[in-house]
């Protein structure tokens, strides 16, 4: 979303509104259509059908938006969250010439601005009071992903990402409709869901790239991983594989239709000064432990998550979104206790991901926020004993 030209949004926002404003009832070729569809679907959470079925999703979202735009080239924008885990609420996706407002009430700026949901309410917005800090860097976020070799179970990649890497919080910390089934009301839901798939498509990457061993283009057999419940499709045909001569995973695997792949965010729209003068200086190798603590006050390791508050966030989650389908009379795959203790198990392998390096509390915002943004850069660097110049 950060490298997006101003006309480049424009264009998504026209199109995003006319799918809103679509006198066709049936989906996919209404907005409203999309949020039915997502609080109806009983196995598209807390299993392992969470990350292809949302894949198809969106895809089918990006499809609307490219027909109703008459460009094939126009795709969903993802946020990647993880590096203003310092400054969520300081994101330009909180402007009002992008997504809204992220305060208390009804959505009346942004892409959503005065809409009115499915039940004749308006869109809503609750943020939490504590958001910065509380979500894991990606610096976190690539460490636990390439950890991780198993698809299934409580460790897997699908659990991890879906609880422990930040996707439930998220929902919660911008609240209101967000923090519901009912989520896709909130057109941020499609910007956050690109950002969780982008986690799954660079698990992938990683793992045929480097010939871990892991299987990235299966989520089980036909035991534990189902069909794609009210899409009626095979979960495995939108787990795809990763091509890497065309660099993107296609899907459906049978018959690809789409190719999906990621462009990481360029650093010169986004680095602050003495940020671009840290990561240059580790490019350089003319950087140590010790000059890095000096100019920047803050290296990788105190990047101090809120785990706690993350997984508190995450709960909330889960309770609410059970206690939604209770009340639509919607089944829910397994009960919501035991999606917290599935939930557990992933807080647990980040927490280790976390202890590889001590952390301590950032003084002050301003080093929170540099820690987070040069974080995933920092950990990848190698520095030499000299100064930064």
């Amino acid at each position: 979303i950060h490298d997006w030209t101003e006309e480049e949004f424009k264009k998504f926002v026209k199109a995003v509104r006319s799918l809103k404003n679509s006198p066709m009832q049936s989906y996919p070729f209404n907005y409203d259509s999309f949020v039915s569809l997502h609080s109806s679907a009983v196995n598209a959470h807390g299993g392992p059908e969470f990350l292809p079925w949302h894949r198809k999703f969106l895809l089918d979202f990006e499809n609307q938006i490219q027909r109703l735009a008459d460009d094939c080239s126009l795709a969903i924008p993802y946020w990647n969250w993880a590096e203003e885990t310092g400054d969520v609420a300081g994101s330009l996706v909180w402007q009002s010439s992008h997504y809204g407002s992220l305060k208390e009430g009804c959505l009346a700026d942004g892409v959503g601005a005065g809409w009115v949901n499915e039940q004749g309410g308006c869109v809503e917005r609750h943020p939490k009071k504590t958001v910065d800090g509380v979500l894991p860097s990606w610096k976190t976020i690539v460490e636990t992903l390439e950890a991780v070799t198993e698809y299934t179970g409580r460790q897997g990649v699908c659990n991890s990402i879906e609880n422990g890497l930040g996707h439930g919080p998220v929902h919660v910390i911008i609240g209101g409709d967000m923090a519901t089934i009912l989520s896709p009301r909130d057109p941020v839901f499609f910007l956050h869901h690109a950002f969780v798939d982008r986690m799954f498509y660079y698990w992938q990457e990683y793992h045929l790239m480097h010939k871990t061993g892991a299987v990235t283009n299966t989520c089980g057999d036909l035991k534990n991983c189902n069909r794609l419940g009210v899409f009626n499709e095979m979960s495995n045909e939108y787990m795809g594989a990763y091509d890497p001569v065309d660099n993107c995973v296609a899907i459906p695997a049978s018959d690809p239709s789409a190719c999906i792949s990621y462009l990481p965010r360029s650093e010169g729209a986004w680095m602050s000064h003495t940020c671009a003068r840290v990561v240059g200086g580790l490019e350089l190798g003319t950087c140590s432990v010790t000059a890095l603590k000096h100019d920047a006050e803050v290296d990788a390791s105190t990047c101090d998550v809120k785990i706690d508050i993350s997984e508190e966030y995450n709960t909330e989650w889960l309770k609410t979104m059970d206690d939604v389908h209770m009340k639509m009379g919607v089944g829910v795959s397994k009960p919501w206790q035991q999606k917290v203790a599935d939930a557990k198990a992933s807080f647990d392998l980040v927490r280790r991901e976390l202890a590889q390096s001590p952390s301590v509390q950032a003084e002050s915002k301003e080093e929170l926020v540099l820690c987070f943004r040069c974080a995933d850069r920092w950990f990848t660097a190698e520095c030499v004993d000299s100064p930064i110049q």
